[in-house]
């Protein structure tokens, strides 16, 4: 596996040869020229761009997602900055993806546009780093993958998958209970007389907060899982020979006619 080291290296050489493809002379979204402009003619110096922008004390940038860094270097002396978003994934074969860098004169606006970009598809705040953006997001990103995961619990993982089988009924009361009939027009009540006054109760106590259920075991569960077979089976068992009791009763009898044989423990019926 790379080091960090190596892997910075290898993004900024990534991020330079793509940029250079992209918007460099030939390129297809209409950069041509604009490095030639800000004396960047090749592949090599355009690297050296890149790491002298992005390592800027003065450069602003935040973290995004998929392992991406955005960075707004501050404007040159032709008020134009350097925009860079550096990619460290790698692709099927390994390598890193690199990014993108692209010059442009609205600095502020396309950060904020960035910014908001991000929150927006990420679903997750980002901070702006205003200074010194490269080194602090560089620490901090090799402190998180120094960090190991943490293991969850099992009682833990339990709860994690009670929680992927709650019944949508539950989600749907709220709104359901929400719904109520419009109440009758309320009558003033007849005057009466004013009561006496209500001795002073004592304020109950609160109720105990109620503990989360508890995860059924393996054993529990399958233990569950019989009774209510049985259950079944016994209530199947009584529907049938309901079911033959009534086939076999003679015509012309009814239910009351078998009750009162029944009450009169007659087992031929009537004679």
């Amino acid at each position: 596996m790379s080091s960090n080291n190596d892997s910075e290296k290898d993004v900024f050489r990534a991020c330079a040869e793509h940029s250079w493809q992209e918007h460099g002379p030939g390129g297809r979204d209409g950069e041509e020229g604009r490095y030639a402009k800000h004396g960047i003619n090749s592949v090599e110096e355009l690297e050296a761009h890149i790491k002298a922008s992005v390592q800027d004390e003065k450069t602003k940038g935040f973290v995004a997602s998929n392992q991406r860094e955005v960075y707004m270097s501050p404007p040159n002396a032709d008020g134009y900055s350097t925009e860079v978003i550096l990619n460290y994934q790698r692709d099927e074969n390994g390598n890193v993806i690199g990014g993108t860098c692209v010059l442009t004169d609205r600095q502020d606006s396309e950060l904020k546009r960035l910014h908001k970009n991000e929150i927006n598809n990420s679903g997750k705040t980002t901070e702006i780093k205003l200074q010194n953006a490269y080194a602090e997001i560089r620490k901090e990103q090799q402190v998180k993958q120094a960090e190991p995961e943490k293991a969850l619990t099992w009682y833990e993982v339990q709860q994690k998958r009670a929680a992927l089988h709650t019944p949508a009924e539950n989600k749907q009361s709220a709104p359901q209970q929400a719904t109520a009939q419009p109440e009758p027009e309320r009558q003033p009540p007849p005057k009466q007389a004013p009561a006496p006054a209500a001795a002073p109760t004592t304020s109950p106590k609160p109720a105990p907060t109620p503990q989360p259920d508890r995860p059924l075991s393996p054993a529990e569960a399958l233990e569950k899982l019989a009774q209510v077979r049985t259950a079944a089976r016994t209530w199947r068992e009584k529907e049938e020979r309901r079911r033959t009791q009534e086939q076999e009763r003679q015509p012309g009898r009814s239910i009351a006619d078998d009750w009162l044989d029944g009450m009169l423990n007659k087992k031929d019926g009537p004679r």
